[in-house]
């Protein structure tokens, strides 16, 4: 299932300085690819935003610069459950103490490949140093 990015999503992006949203992402009217959906994110009002792709690398613009941030293939995914939600929170920590957009999401990401290493939403947190 589609998020449809219907009401009141298309009410916060004016408002919002960063917006990570999976490619499942559709604004309301948007059609294209996932290149276009960054450009849209950004002229909605974010001056960072990036679109997740499950294994496939991360497309990021931040402040007018675009790229993309490798993936970290999981080899052996036990389950993939909260690993959006995971990323989400690993970018706020590392972003707060850094203020650098790129470094925070690459470092989330690592973190949220590495929780899909092990079952369960809290048991990789172990593994972290």
């Amino acid at each position: 299932m589609r998020d449809t990015g219907a009401e009141p999503h298309d009410q916060l992006l004016p408002l919002t300085d960063i917006a990570i949203c999976s490619a499942d992402f559709t604004p309301p009217g948007f059609e294209g690819d996932t290149a276009a959906l960054i450009d849209h994110l950004c002229s909605a009002g974010p001056k960072h935003a990036a679109v997740t792709r499950g294994p496939d690398p991360i497309i990021f613009a931040d402040d007018g610069r675009h790229g993309i941030i490798e993936v970290t293939p999981v080899t052996a995914a036990a389950d993939t459950l909260g690993a959006g939600d995971i990323l989400h929170g690993a970018f706020c920590a590392y972003y707060v103490q850094s203020r650098d957009f790129v470094n925070a999401l690459t470092r989330a990401s690592e973190v949220s490949t590495l929780s899909c290493r092990t079952f369960g939403t809290r048991n990789w947190a172990t593994a972290l140093s």
